[in-house]
């Protein structure tokens, strides 16, 4: 299917139609976002879908193109941070990962809402979780301070109770931030230097790369 093709089922009324459609323009729009530009209503309007699947990649989409024209998603915003809260796990996880590459893109648009983000730490799926992180590490890349308030939370995950998705992920919070603000987690080292002996593999690795980087960082900083 070429991409005007997919964009004209768009209009279709099968689900299965749409989600392959929206499939073929999300990977065409990552790399030529410009292709989408007339069709972009039509695009956007599928984050309202009745099918949760089509909304699901609808969220996944927007994540796509917006890292690139985040300018595009500016109105649907408050739609994407109302769907981190959908009964549908896939719905809430796309959202955030929609969320993260927008904001990284154009902080302005989701300073006014980390709250919202920050407050997924919590969520029963272990998915929706490792999505809260990657958003926040996606944000954190671009504007690390709109989370100095927050350091706590993320220390917390560093224990989460999965070790499959959450827990190995939650140190690169903390290496994204010290890039750029170590001293905004110099107060986490302890606990991160408790994780070098931790259950989860990938959580050790993790932070031990987390804390190369905040030691580097601190000492230019000296």
């Amino acid at each position: 299917m070429d991409f005007e093709t997919a964009i004209a089922k768009l209009n279709s009324e099968c689900p299965d139609d749409v989600l392959q459609a929206l499939k073929i323009i999300s990977r065409t729009a990552f790399k030529k976002p410009e292709l989408a530009e007339q069709h972009i209503l039509l695009i956007k309007s599928k984050l309202h879908d009745n099918d949760e699947g089509v909304c699901a990649y609808a969220c996944w989409t927007a994540g796509q193109i917006g890292r690139s024209r985040p300018e595009w998603y500016e109105d649907e915003i408050s739609c994407l941070f109302d769907l981190i809260n959908h009964q549908n796990e896939r719905i809430r996880e796309n959202a955030l990962f929609a969320i993260g590459w927008i904001g990284r893109a154009k902080p302005s648009l989701i300073e006014q809402n980390i709250n919202r983000i920050v407050e997924k730490h919590s969520d029963v799926c272990p998915r929706v979780r490792l999505g809260m992180i990657w958003a926040s590490e996606n944000i954190a890349n671009s504007r690390p301070d709109l989370f100095e308030g927050y350091i706590d939370v993320y220390e917390g995950l560093l224990d989460d109770p999965d070790t499959e998705h959450v827990r190995g992920e939650a140190p690169e919070f903390f290496r994204v931030v010290g890039k750029t603000r170590p001293d905004m987690v110099e107060r986490s080292i302890r606990v991160l230097e408790s994780k070098l002996d931790d259950d989860c593999k990938v959580a050790q690795i993790h932070a031990r790369g987390a804390l190369r980087t905040i030691r580097k960082n601190l000492s230019i900083l000296s």
